[in-house]
């Protein structure tokens, strides 16, 4: 997995079992720099055919659902970011693992106001872009076709490329407490040794693989261990997400609009995510949401 893939003609022929067959991307979080796997669409067979007008030659029809793969890639890659639940940030602001999270949410329909069930409250969203395996190469650093976000189709139960350069087949975190979250190390050498997770998994003795929650198993700091203090990453979580009306856009202004930067090295994947920074840059950071318009 560590080596660039491009689909092949009998996984073609397996992708086109499927009527339906839903379209994935790989997102990072921009504030802690986790992985994780979200459906963005769906290729439709009889729309497939529509297109082609029924046509039986296959070239035609691959040509089609490359069309709307990339199409579906390109928009995600165009809108740069999209706020979605980021299990890792969430395991932060409630100091609980995601498996525990889930489990008060499912037993208790209410909770108290320092850490309630899910359903409690509306659950707080982390910035989360669409991971690219190449950098642009145009001038104004632009993406080309090429260059899109990797799609990804389920056959046989594992998310396999369907078009772009990426993993051949992702690793999916099947643990209890994963929700479509993937493991880092699977980028490693597709990002050249980039990869600074905050969330790691570790062998427990017996070989196997464990995602813990980010307390227990911070990196070490040759592997990127974040610089912010965990406290310090569960007050700023739990202000902007509790205290910052309309923060999904407040954060989009301060983070991603051109004329004003970002407070994360993003480049075609989050190179080093805002919990790896500084305390001084995660105040500054806060202050500058705290300053924008509401």
């Amino acid at each position: 997995q560590g080596t660039v893939h491009k689909e092949s003609s009998h996984q073609r022929e397996c992708h086109r079992l499927g009527a339906m067959d839903e379209l994935a991307l790989i997102y990072q979080c921009a504030f802690c720099g986790s992985y994780a796997l979200w459906v963005v669409g769906v290729l439709d067979q009889h729309d497939i055919q529509l297109r082609i007008k029924f046509s039986k030659l296959k070239h035609q029809q691959h040509e089609a659902e490359d069309d709307v793969m990339l199409a579906c890639s390109r928009a995600k890659c165009k809108a740069r970011v999209a706020f979605l639940p980021c299990t890792t940030c969430l395991e932060y602001h409630r100091s609980k693992r995601w498996s525990e999270i889930l489990g008060e949410d499912w037993v208790r329909k209410g909770g108290d106001a320092a850490g309630g069930a899910l359903g409690d409250t509306p659950i707080g969203l982390s910035p989360q872009v669409p991971v690219r395996f190449v950098e642009s190469s145009g001038e104004a650093g632009a993406p080309t076709d090429d260059e899109m976000p990797p799609v990804y189709r389920c056959v046989s139960g594992k998310w396999t490329l369907a078009q772009g350069l990426g993993p051949k087949v992702l690793d999916v975190m099947k643990n209890a407490d994963s929700v479509s979250r993937l493991s880092a190390q699977q980028f490693k050498v597709l990002l050249k040794g980039k990869v600074f997770p905050l969330l790691s998994r570790k062998g427990d003795g017996d070989g196997k693989a464990s995602a813990k929650a980010p307390s227990r198993t911070a990196p070490s700091e040759k592997s990127g261990s974040p610089s912010c203090a965990e406290e310090d990453v569960r007050r700023f979580l739990k202000f902007l997400w509790s205290e910052v009306p309309d923060y999904e856009e407040v954060v989009r202004t301060v983070m991603f609009a051109e004329e004003l930067g970002t407070y994360a090295n993003i480049t075609h994947f989050v190179v080093s995510a805002v919990f790896c920074s500084s305390p001084d840059d995660l105040e500054a950071l806060e202050a500058r949401i705290h300053a924008e318009p509401s």
